[in-house]
């Protein structure tokens, strides 16, 4: 998990994103690996917060991959991989200590971000495309000029990722000054004007 979160903080510190206004978001935590990464990268400005939103219930999630995989099984099997007790138990254990994380825990299209501008954030939640464009529109309207919001699972095994993020793309591109792709991990940055 970490090389795609490395790629995230290269993209990040290539376009100074240190210097736009704002607090950071990751929507989809998982078991906290990633935040780790993201912490670490904000630890450099310490008045930014990044606000983690999880609904921390490994079968939230019902999407399936064009090969079949739903994506709570494969969570529940890299559970038991790592030989994790619960989801909150290892998200718990990666993120102690960690001064800048604030957790909300919940179902995203309940949930409000306690910060009016945002400069980065990462969508990596439920894949359904209903709540890629609800995790969207949580961040986008909050993100400052020049701020970026990035996907992953773009390109990749779940087509409707794909079609939903090129779809919003599509409907807000008078905002946007660019869109990149790093060509691997299947990440998406799309750059608000």
């Amino acid at each position: 998990m970490g090389h795609y979160y490395d790629v995230i903080v290269n993209h990040l510190k290539e376009h100074r994103n240190d210097l736009i206004d704002g607090d950071a978001v990751e929507i989809g935590a998982l078991f906290g690996e990633g935040t780790k990464v993201l912490s670490s990268y904000l630890s450099g400005t310490p008045e930014k917060t990044l606000y983690v939103l999880d609904v921390f219930n490994l079968e939230f999630d019902e999407t399936a991959t064009e090969n079949g995989l739903v994506m709570s099984e494969l969570y529940k099997q890299w559970l038991v991989q790592r030989k994790y007790k619960s989801q909150i138990h290892v998200y718990a254990a990666n993120t102690k200590g960690l001064k800048n994380v604030k957790t909300l825990a919940g179902d995203t299209k309940n949930t409000v971000i306690p910060s009016e501008k945002l400069s980065f954030s990462f969508i990596d939640g439920n894949h359904s495309p209903e709540y890629v464009e609800n995790d969207f529109n949580l961040v986008w309207d909050k993100t400052s000029p020049g701020g970026i919001v990035g996907f992953h699972d773009y390109r990749g095994d779940l087509p409707e990722v794909t079609r939903k993020i090129n779809e919003l793309i599509a409907s807000r591109s008078g905002e946007i000054s660019d869109v990149y792709e790093p060509g691997k991990f299947w990440l998406c940055f799309v750059h608000k004007r």
